[in-house]
């Protein structure tokens, strides 16, 4: 009876602690490369290196998890452009050159 009653107090400490870690980790933007936001940051970071490129806005669909997020830009020409992000998308799992390259061939269609 001791170990039943042990195992279910680990399961309900457990089960109460990842409430606590996702509604820390989505309900605010840490910056963090990784978890919730962790797509959407690796994406506005590059985008911010890229030259030419100025963030004026963004938006999200955020749900159990980061569905869809995008930007509006406005690139060295003057041109203002909303890039929009599902969540199938291959971009998102890019990093480095990679991203960059494929966010300038996103941003050049």
């Amino acid at each position: 009876m001791k170990r039943a009653i042990t195992v279910l107090s680990i399961v309900v400490v457990m089960f109460i602690a990842c409430i606590l870690w996702y509604r820390w980790d989505s309900e605010t933007n840490h910056g963090y490369t990784w978890g919730y936001w962790g797509q959407f940051n690796t994406i506005s970071n590059s985008l911010a290196k890229l030259p030419g490129v100025t963030i004026i806005k963004f938006g999200c669909n955020a749900d159990v998890t980061m569905e869809e997020f995008g930007f509006d830009i406005v690139t060295a020409d003057g041109r203002q452009l909303k890039v929009w992000f599902d969540e199938k998308d291959p971009i998102r799992k890019l990093s480095g050159d990679a991203l960059s390259k494929a966010l300038l061939e996103k941003i050049n269609k």
